[in-house]
């Protein structure tokens, strides 16, 4: 705006091509852009969670991590640039979403956990063995900690090459029911808790006919169809409401 390619054009000097420079010089479009920029792996994260076709309790840990390490990147690593925005996730996560339960979905996820350039994290075994401690999700907890050790260091039924390779394509539940028979403890476990999503409107329950006909999961039939259903099913409650 202040080329003067642009400042000596007739469209800088026209009504909308000064609204235009005073928006973009003003300081304040240039933090809202800045803001549009650091929700963006946010909205990613939250499109993960909330998706229909993937079970995401698993990778809701290593989402939140994923988004934090972007917003770095995209304010240059500037500890003092990215600090104000990375600060209020932490405060949020460890608030109200920081739990054994994501931690220990994220250690046992082999599409992570067995992923090249994987660390463990001294924060995340704590997380996995004070969930284990919770007696009514676990059979057995000692055992399942002992079979832990299997899991981590690809023994018996985890060191098949079929089970390395299918890490990281299997939906990380069905990955346990296919190649956690050497750890049958922590297997019951890890196939419930990897079922669970991270969103509570993965699992709402749709009330009404209309809901459960106009939601994702059905729309492959005809809306024409889908209306004459809700038509057909409407007309026939009509006598029973008309009687009562």
């Amino acid at each position: 705006m202040v080329d003067k390619y642009f400042t000596s054009h007739k469209l800088a000097k026209s009504a909308n091509g000064k609204i235009v420079s005073s928006i973009v010089l003003d300081s304040k479009f240039w933090q809202d852009v800045t803001t549009v920029k650091i929700v963006g792996p946010l909205i990613k994260l939250l499109r993960l969670v909330d998706a229909d076709e993937k079970l995401s309790l698993g990778i809701m840990y290593e989402g939140m991590q994923i988004a934090k390490n972007a917003i770095k990147t995209m304010l240059r690593n500037q500890k003092a640039t990215y600090t104000p925005y990375t600060s209020i996730l932490k405060m949020r996560w460890d608030k109200y979403l920081k739990c054994d339960l994501h931690a220990t979905a994220y250690f046992l996820n082999p599409g992570i956990s067995y992923s090249e350039g994987f660390i463990e994290k001294a924060n995340v075994l704590r997380s996995l063995l004070d969930f284990l401690d919770v007696k009514m999700l676990c059979d057995d907890s000692v055992a399942a900690m002992q079979e832990i050790q299997l899991y981590r260091d690809f023994k018996e039924s985890y060191g098949r090459e079929s089970a390395k390779r299918a890490a990281s394509r299997l939906e990380p539940g069905e990955w346990w029911r296919l190649h956690g028979g050497s750890a049958l403890n922590l297997q019951k476990m890890t196939v419930h808790l990897l079922h669970q999503t991270s969103s509570s409107s993965g699992c709402e329950r749709n009330w009404s006919l209309f809901e459960q006909i106009y939601s994702k999961r059905r729309n492959r039939l005809e809306h024409q169809r889908l209306s004459d259903i809700v038509y057909a099913t409407d007309g026939g409650k009509m006598p029973l409401a008309s009687y009562n």
